[in-house]
C-alpha cells in the first residue's frame, strides 16, 4: 500500500506535492519520496510503509538511469506469471512493451511513470487501488490516490477509470475490459461434475490464500461470521499450524459477533472482539466519511464496521490482514440477484457488480484499512479465482430455492460449522448491527422539511434521511459538485 501523486504542467511545484502527500500520509506514514527530475514540468511522489519498501530489493534488477529522470510511483503489488514485480521490473517492462505493458500485469495496482518529460499513469482492471485526477485553472493535470489530496488544487476532480492508462500524447486509453461470465447449460447441483468443480474451487481458494499470506507472519483475518470471511479463515486453517488471528466487530449481541465467535471456536483461532455502541458509531462517523470519500448510505454503514475492525487489527500490531471481499460479485451473493429471470440476466448483473467494485466494496476496504495504515489482501480477487468463477453455471451460484453462493458453500462443507456455512447472507453493515441503529437516531434528528428542501437544493434524490445526514458531513470535506459526482450510490 502506498499513496501516489503526480503533477504535470508549466511548473511542477515541490511544495504543492508535499501538501498533496501530507493528505495521504495515512497510506504510508513512514516514508515519503518526491522523485528527482531535471525537467521542471513533471514531478511524481509517493508515501510508503517501511516494511513494504523493504520487501523488494531494487538492486536485483537495475535499470539504466544515468540522468535519474526515470521513476515510477507505485501503489499495489502487481504480478506477472505469479511473480511479484519490483519497481525496476515495471520500468523495464514499460521500456520494452510501451504504454500497453499493463496488459501483462495481474491483480491490483495504480502506478505513475515518468522519464522526466513525459507522464504516464495506469490503473488495474477492477480498480483495487484508487486513483483520481483533475486540472487546475492553468490546465495543469494532477493525479493522486485519494480525492482529498486534490480538493484544494483542482477545479474539477474525476475518477481515473479502472482498466485504462493515460499518456500525454494519447490521453486516456482503455487497455482491458471486465471479463464476461459465460452462459452455461444448466446442470444439477448434485451432479458428479458439481462436486468435482467444488473441490477444485476449494483447492484454488487455498492457493489464493497461500499467495496472499506472507509466510513467516502470523496471519490476521477480518471475520464477520459470514460465508466469505469464514471460508478465507477455513482455507488458512488448511495451510498452517501457526495461530490464526481473527478480528470481529459489531454491536453487542449482533449476528456478526455471534457467528464469528462460533467460527473461531470451530477453527481454534485467536479471536479478538470489539463491541461498540451507537455513541461510538456517531463518534467515528466523520472520520469514516472523510477517509471513505462517500455518502452512500449502504457503503457508509458497512464502512463503520470496516473502520473499527481495521483499527482493532492495527492496535494488535498487524500490518497485513485478509478479507473475503469479492465473493459476492463472483458467486452471486446479493439478494437482488435472485430476481434475475435467466442466466444471461444474472451474468449481466454480475458483470455490472464487478464494474462497480472500484467505487463500492473495494473503495470501502481500501479506505478503511488505509486509514489505519493497514494492508488488506483479498484472495477472492486473484485472477485464477475470477477466471474459474466466470465458468461456473448460474444454478451453482444461486440455487433454485434461493441459496446464494451455493458452490462456494459446498467447497468448504465440513470445514466450517454447518449453521454458519449454510445460513443466508447478511450485508456487512446489517450483520454488525449498524444499519438499524443509525437509521433510528438520524430519523429523529432530521425534519421532513429539511430533508425535502435539501433534496431540491442539491439536486440529489437522497434514498433516506440517513443518506442526507451522511451527505451533510461529506459536503463539509468535499463541497464541490465534481466531488459529489465521484460517489457511487448503491442500487440507485
Amino acid at each position: 500500500m502506498s499513496g501516489i501523486v503526480a503533477i504535470k504542467g508549466t511548473q511542477a511545484y515541490k511544495d504543492t506535492m508535499v501538501k498533496m502527500l501530507d493528505k495521504l500520509k495515512h497510506r504510508g506514514p513512514q516514508k515519503q519520496n518526491i522523485f528527482p527530475s531535471y525537467a521542471s514540468n513533471v514531478l511524481i511522489g509517493e508515501c510508503n510503509l517501511e516494511y513494504e519498501l523493504s520487501k523488494i530489493d531494487e538492486s536485483q534488477n537495475p535499470i539504466d538511469n544515468k540522468n535519474h529522470n526515470i521513476n515510477l510511483a507505485l501503489d499495489g503489488e502487481p504480478l506477472m506469471e505469479g511473480k511479484r514485480l519490483s519497481r525496476n521490473d515495471l520500468i523495464k517492462l514499460f521500456q520494452r512493451e510501451g504504454p500497453e505493458f499493463v496488459k501483462f500485469l495481474g491483480d491490483g495496482f495504480a502506478l505513475i511513470y515518468t522519464d522526466g518529460k513525459e507522464l504516464y499513469a495506469a490503473r488495474d482492471i477492477f480498480g483495487r487501488r484508487p486513483l483520481y485526477y483533475g486540472h487546475d485553472s492553468s490546465n495543469n493535470i494532477y493525479f493522486a490516490s485519494e480525492m482529498k489530496a486534490l480538493t484544494e488544487i483542482c477545479e474539477e476532480i474525476k475518477i481515473f477509470p479502472p482498466g485504462y492508462y493515460y499518456s500525454q500524447d494519447d490521453g486516456f486509453n482503455k487497455y482491458t475490459s471486465i471479463p464476461h461470465f459465460e452462459s452455461n447449460i444448466d446442470e444439477e447441483p448434485g451432479s458428479k461434475d458439481y462436486y468435482e468443480k467444488s473441490a477444485r474451487l476449494k483447492y484454488l481458494l487455498i492457493k489464493a490464500v497461500a499467495d496472499s499470506w506472507e509466510t513467516g507472519k502470523e496471519p490476521g483475518i477480518f471475520l464477520s461470521g459470514g460465508v466469505d470471511s469464514s471460508v478465507v479463515a477455513a482455507a488458512l486453517a488448511n495451510l498452517t499450524d501457526k495461530p490464526i488471528h481473527t478480528f470481529a466487530v459489531g454491536i453487542e449481541d449482533s449476528e456478526d459477533i455471534k457467528n464469528a465467535e462460533e467460527v473461531s471456536q470451530y477453527l481454534g483461532t485467536e479471536h479478538t472482539v470489539l463491541t461498540y455502541t451507537e455513541e461510538d458509531m456517531f463518534e467515528v462517523l466523520p472520520e469514516v466519511i472523510y477517509y471513505l470519500e462517500s455518502f452512500d448510505v449502504e457503503l457508509v454503514n458497512s464502512s463503520i464496521a470496516n473502520y473499527l475492525v481495521s483499527k482493532l487489527a492495527k492496535s494488535n500490531n498487524f500490518e497485513i490482514t485478509l478479507s473475503g471481499e469479492g465473493a459476492d460479485e463472483l458467486f452471486g451473493g446479493y439478494h437482488h440477484l435472485k430476481d434475475c429471470k435467466s442466466d444471461e440476466q444474472l451474468n449481466e448483473a454480475l458483470e455490472g457488480l464487478l464494474k462497480g467494485l472500484h467505487n463500492g466494496g473495494l473503495q470501502r476496504v481500501d479506505r478503511m484499512t488505509n486509514a489505519h495504515s493497514l494492508n488488506c489482501r483479498m484472495p477472492f480477487l486473484h485472477s485464477y479465482i475470477i477466471n474459474y468463477a466466470l465458468k461456473i453455471p448460474c444454478d451453482w451460484k444461486i440455487s433454485g430455492n434461493g441459496m446464494e453462493k451455493l458452490i462456494l458453500r459446498q467447497a468448504f462443507d465440513g470445514d466450517l460449522p454447518e449453521q454458519v456455512l449454510w445460513r443466508k447472507k447478511a450485508q456487512f453493515g446489517i450483520g454488525s448491527g449498524n444499519e438499524k441503529a443509525m437509521e433510528k437516531i438520524i430519523d429523529s434528528e432530521i425534519t421532513d422539511q429539511e430533508y425535502y428542501d435539501n433534496k431540491e437544493k442539491h439536486g440529489i434524490d437522497f434514498k433516506s434521511k440517513e443518506e442526507y445526514f451522511y451527505f451533510k458531513i461529506f459536503h463539509k470535506f468535499f463541497p464541490e459538485k465534481s466531488q459529489t459526482k465521484t460517489v457511487n450510490r448503491w442500487l440507485v
